[in-house]
Formats: structure tokens, sequence, C-alpha cells
């Protein structure tokens, strides 16, 4: 009977937890959230079998195992079924889940241009690049506490990766909501907006459009800065509908400097202006000037991180 109790009690406290979303948009703690419903049940299941046996009689003690019993194989043929049913629906999916990821992966951007309906353009303090190499799992968390340290705070949700034949690290989980800045795996990108920076969270910015912001542990990854992460950009370029212009020094009222060019490539960061390069198509450096890249909250100019 006592093991009859646990068995039948321990699938039916982790079926209640599945059925009534106990462990829903809990990411990958919902699994442990589940399996300890189950254990929960079962101890109780074995508390009151014992105190039953102690007090029944053999009769009803043989009888309460032949309900077990049954119950047990019920169970055992009810998820068996449902594995079944889950496994086929799976192979027929498999093809438009990975077309999905294609779809979602699709929206991302390896560059940043404004356009006119994005006038209330958020800079943030930067980006956050998830490390993907050393942490195969990246956790988002909700409201924190600033009193407590990153691991007693349960996650909301999570990001999965794992490593490809060919060394590259692609995504194979992530929140449906989540719409990076900046992603493209096999070039190494992959940067979530910066909002505010704790001791040991960070806040990043998880969707633009829908203003969802999430926290992550600051040490899953590294911290850019608007200035370290231009400087590592390919090229800058001044906005087309400005009377922007590269000056000679870093002042509004400077000499310009009239080289016509291709791109520009950032060197150095004074403040609100940065010392660029130009180049023509054949990467040929023409000069050097001063651009002013932001005003207060406002980014002045374009960049791009492949070309």
């Amino acid at each position: 009977m006592y093991l009859l109790a646990i068995l039948v009690f321990d699938i039916l406290g982790m079926s209640f937890a599945a059925i009534t979303g106990a462990a829903k948009g809990q990411g990958l703690a919902g699994g442990a959230i589940v399996f300890m419903y189950g254990v929960y049940a079962a101890i109780a299941a074995l508390m009151t079998a014992l105190i039953f046996c102690y007090k029944a009689d053999p009769a009803r003690i043989k009888k309460a195992n032949r309900i077990l019993a049954i119950a047990l194989v019920v169970l055992l043929v009810a998820i068996t079924f449902r594995i079944f049913l889950m496994n086929g629906s799976n192979e027929n999916r498999s093809d438009t889940s990975y077309q999905k990821a294609n779809i979602l992966t699709a929206n991302y951007n390896t560059g940043y241009s404004p356009v006119k309906d994005e006038p209330d353009y958020i800079m943030g303090l930067g980006f956050f690049k998830p490390d993907i190499i050393t942490k195969k799992v990246l956790y988002f968390y909700g409201e924190q506490n600033l009193n407590k340290p990153v691991y007693e705070h349960s996650p909301d949700d999570s990001l999965v990766f794992k490593k490809t034949e060919i060394s590259n690290y692609d995504l194979i989980y992530a929140p449906p909501w989540l719409l990076p800045e900046h992603y493209k795996l096999d070039y190494d990108i992959f940067y979530l907006k910066l909002i505010s920076v704790g001791k040991d969270f960070v806040e990043v910015s998880v969707n633009d459009r829908i203003q969802k912001m999430s926290f992550l542990d600051r040490y899953a990854g590294e911290i850019l800065y608007w200035p370290e992460f231009l400087l590592s950009v390919n090229s800058v370029e001044l906005l087309p509908d400005t009377d922007q212009k590269i000056r000679i020094k870093p002042l509004d009222y400077a000499g310009e400097v009239n080289i016509k060019h291709d791109f520009l490539k950032p060197v150095l960061i004074q403040d609100e202006w940065m010392s660029v390069e130009l180049y023509d198509e054949n990467y040929t450096l023409l000069g050097k000037g001063w651009i002013q890249w932001k005003d207060d909250n406002k980014l002045l100019i374009s960049y791009s991180l492949l070309s």
C-alpha cells in the first residue's frame, strides 16, 4: 500500500500542477515546481497510508490496494497515451517551429537609423551583451529586491543556447516577447539595450515595441556603455535630414570638413562629440573630423555593426 500510495499521488500531484498552470511562466524553474507538487502529494499520501494501515483491518487494506493498483494502471495508460500524442504532434510541427524561430529573428537588426515614427527613441545607458559561450542559459527576472543576491530570486523566463556543428551558437529557446536591439548570432551579435545598472542586476529593454523591461544578472554578460559600444561598430553616419556637419574640432562653430567620403569610422569619443576617420569605398583614409553623436537623450547618428 505504501508504494502504491506514493506512486499514485506523486503522479496526481504533478498532473494537478500541470493542469492548474502552477509552473506557467516560470521558465526552466517550471520543471522543479511540478516535481515538488508530486513530492508533497506523495508525502501526504504516505502519511495517510501509515495511519490507515495502523487502524484498518486486512480486508479493507486489500480493497484499498486494489483501488490504488487500478488507479495506477489508469494513470500510466493515460500518461503513455499523452506522450504518444505529444510526440506525433511535435514531429508534425517541428518544421513549423523552426520557421517560427526564423520569423522571430528576422525582425532583429544589426544597425540603427532613426525613423520618422520613432521620435521618442530611448537611448538608455548603452547595451548588455549576454555571455552565450560560458553561460548556456540566460535568466530573466522580474522586479528585484536590492537587498538579496541574484540566486535568491526566481527567474520569470530564460534563453537557452546550444553550440552548433560549425562552432557557432544557436538559440533553441526564447520567450515569445523577446526582441533584442541587435541580433545575429552567426556574427556574434546579440545586444540588449541597457536601461539601468545595479550591484547585482542590470535592467534591459527586452522589447522596445511594447516597452517591456526585465532584469538580468549583471555578471551574465558584458556591459557596454555608449562610448564603448560605438567604438566597436563598423561605421557611423550623420542623419540625412539634419544640419549636422563634420567639424575640424569638437565645437559647434568650428570649421567644416568638406571631404567626399563613403563612410565614417569612430576612433575617439569626448562627451557628446566623436572623432571620426573618413574613408572611401576602397577603405582608403581620406581625412579626420569631429561629429556630435548625441544631444541629451537623442541619438544624432546612425550606425552599423556590419557595414
